[in-house]
């Protein structure tokens, strides 16, 4: 059964809004809302109002993620139709089940253009995924100015939605804005059909840190924590990134990586893509034995340990625990995922 299409050959939206642009959720298609979802984040844990651009949409208001109203504008005009097809439940279905469609044999892809957005360097995120099993291809955003040039998501993988996995349901880029412009395109790169489902847009903040993806909760019934403390830099010395409420007296370690994931993994999820660095090994502690959720890891980013990676201000790292649980499906544990911009 294939999903009901509503098809204009060439359609130009623009949306308007006052004040000033920020961090904006933006979900394609009409047909399932977010609104008010503002405990949100989708795959960048970027929670917030969410604004809905549907087929038809004319002189909408965009809202930053505080739902206040912005300065920027957005059109978009190419060979495009809107659908929906209910398959996800909860938020992820609302930004998940309705998409801007993309056809084979596309004379050109379809441009958007942000105008008014504030200068500064953003990362844009990208989300596109199949929900008609048979009708899949791979998706190609590509975004102006763009560090990762053109990226796509591979909708042939699959249509079963467990959690975000970079590279099927998402794809990530920065760009610097200097004269208050934004644009990308979307294009059918191959395949049957192609799917643009929404966008985050993210102001990077040079030692801004968040958290986003989903713990495991481990054989004893706990669910580990993730914090930090101190502030991201390339000083280095006073960052610390630290797991509490994991089986104590079992080895671990911090991996990371320069992107977010959120695939299934080990009957939990994988919160960072390839490639992916690992730490040393470390013991939780606690009490001998490991019949209770008294461990711990912490790793501190040193200045040395963040120049053997070559890592700068201004980049952007996701990390996550990993541990022995041999009493749960996967004999892992999987903390939720951490993510900070290095500062100067």
């Amino acid at each position: 059964m294939r999903p009901v299409i509503a098809l204009r050959v060439v359609v130009v939206a623009v949306l308007a809004a006052v004040g000033a642009a920020q961090s904006i959720n933006v979900d394609i298609g009409g047909f399932y809302t977010l609104g008010s979802a503002t405990n949100f984040g989708a795959a960048t844990g970027q929670a917030g109002a969410w604004n809905t651009v549907a087929q038809a949409s004319v002189q909408q208001v965009l809202v930053d993620t505080q739902g206040a109203a912005t300065g920027a504008t957005v059109s978009w005009a190419g060979p495009a139709t809107e659908s929906g097809w209910l398959s996800v439940s909860g938020n992820h279905g609302k930004l998940l089940n309705d998409y801007q469609y993309l056809l084979p044999g596309a004379a050109a892809p379809v441009n958007w253009l942000i105008a008014g957005l504030q200068p500064g360097e953003y990362r844009v995120t990208f989300y596109s995924r199949p929900t008609d099993g048979q009708s899949t291809g791979v998706t190609r955003f590509t975004l102006a100015g763009g560090a990762a040039g053109p990226q796509d998501c591979d909708g042939g993988i699959g249509d079963f939605f467990g959690g975000y996995r970079y590279g099927q349901h998402f794809v990530q880029d920065t760009t610097t804005v200097t004269n208050g412009t934004l644009s990308w395109s979307v294009e059918l790169a191959e395949g049957d059909l192609g799917y643009f489902n929404g966008i985050q847009l993210e102001r990077v903040v040079p030692g801004a840190v968040r958290t986003y993806c989903t713990a495991k909760v481990n054989s004893l019934g706990c669910t580990p924590a993730l914090a930090s403390s101190g502030s991201p830099s390339v000083l280095g010395g006073a960052f610390t990134v630290s797991a509490s409420q994991v089986r104590s007296d079992r080895p671990g370690l911090l991996v990371w990586s320069p992107r977010q994931n959120g695939m299934p993994f080990r009957q939990g999820h994988l919160c960072v893509a390839a490639p992916i660095q690992r730490t040393a090994p470390q013991s939780s502690g606690g009490t001998p034995g490991g019949g209770d959720c008294s461990g711990s890891y912490s790793f501190q980013w040193t200045t040395t340990y963040l120049a053997s990676f070559g890592l700068t201000a201004g980049d952007t790292v996701a990390c996550q625990f990993w541990s022995l649980d041999d009493g749960s499906a996967g004999n892992a544990g999987l903390t939720r995922g951490l993510e900070f911009t290095l500062a100067p």
